[in-house]
C-alpha cells in the first residue's frame, strides 16, 4: 500500500512541475499604463473639454483610486490625452467593458464630428528589469 502512495506522490508531483504557468499570468496582475489621445474639430475644443470632464467624474465615481488624468496640448489646444493606471489587466477591462459602457448609455455616443480624426490608445507595461 505504501507503494502505491509513494507512486501517485511521484506521479503527481511529476504532473505538476509539468504545468507551465503563461508568461502573461503574472503580467496581468502588474500595472497596465494606457494613454488615449483625442483632438478636437476646430471650433469644438471646449465642447470636447467638457465631454472629457464628465468622463473623468463618471470614473472617478465608478473606478475610485484610479489614476485617470486629462490633460491639454500648450503646443496644441486641439488635442486632449488621458493618462491611466490600471492595476491590473482586469482593472482595464472593467473600465473598457463596464465604466465606460456606462458612460455612454448615460451620456449617448461622442457626438458626430466632434473629433477631427479617430481616438488613439498606446498601452504601456512595465519593462522587466
Amino acid at each position: 500500500m505504501q507503494t502505491f502512495f509513494v507512486r501517485l506522490t511521484t506521479i503527481l508531483c511529476a504532473v505538476l512541475s509539468s504545468v507551465i504557468i503563461p508568461e502573461n499570468a503574472r503580467a496581468a496582475e502588474e500595472p497596465i499604463i494606457q494613454i488615449a489621445r483625442f483632438v478636437a474639430s476646430p471650433g469644438r475644443e471646449e465642447e470636447l473639454e467638457a465631454r472629457l470632464i464628465k468622463t473623468v467624474a463618471h470614473v472617478h465615481k465608478t473606478e475610485p483610486g484610479l489614476t485617470y488624468r486629462l490633460f491639454r496640448s500648450k503646443d496644441n489646444p486641439a488635442m486632449f490625452i488621458f493618462y491611466e493606471v490600471y492595476p491590473s489587466k482586469a482593472a482595464l477591462d472593467f473600465h473598457r467593458n463596464v465604466s465606460i459602457a456606462e458612460f455612454r448609455k448615460e451620456h449617448g455616443l461622442m457626438p458626430e464630428g466632434v473629433l477631427a480624426r479617430a481616438i488613439e490608445v498606446e498601452v504601456f507595461v512595465a519593462v522587466p528589469e
